[in-house]
């Protein structure tokens, strides 16, 4: 499994509102004009969803959530996702990767998601 680090330092620091970091998962949050902006990388799983979970807690009003760089998600992503819904306006990039795409198809819960171009 790929272990997910920081930045690289020449990149320079993002502006980040809140960052979470797990030995194989990693969260930035952004606060925009009007929404907060969550990158999410790495594998999304029992152990490590809590770094999306706890950026969603933080986070107010709308979200755009980038998933582009997760490497392996299962379900606890859907009821992650699912469960921020009541809370937020919740927009997903659309470079989702194919696997969360097949997840979102199987679970049936696509459609309760809207998709943007990155924000």
């Amino acid at each position: 499994m790929p272990c997910i680090g920081p930045r690289h330092p020449a990149a320079g620091p993002p502006a980040v509102v809140r960052g979470v970091e797990d030995a194989l998962a990693e969260s930035e949050s952004e606060r925009q004009t009007d929404h907060t902006r969550i990158e999410v990388r790495g594998e999304l799983d029992l152990d490590t969803i809590h770094v999306l979970a706890e950026a969603l807690t933080a986070a107010d009003g709308p979200v755009v959530i980038d998933l582009h760089r997760v490497t392996f998600a299962d379900c606890t992503l859907v009821h992650a996702l699912l469960g921020a819904l009541p809370h937020h306006e919740l927009t997903l990039t659309d470079r989702v990767p194919t696997q969360v795409h097949r997840l979102l198809d199987a679970s049936g819960t696509r459609h309760r998601f809207t998709f943007s171009p990155a924000a």
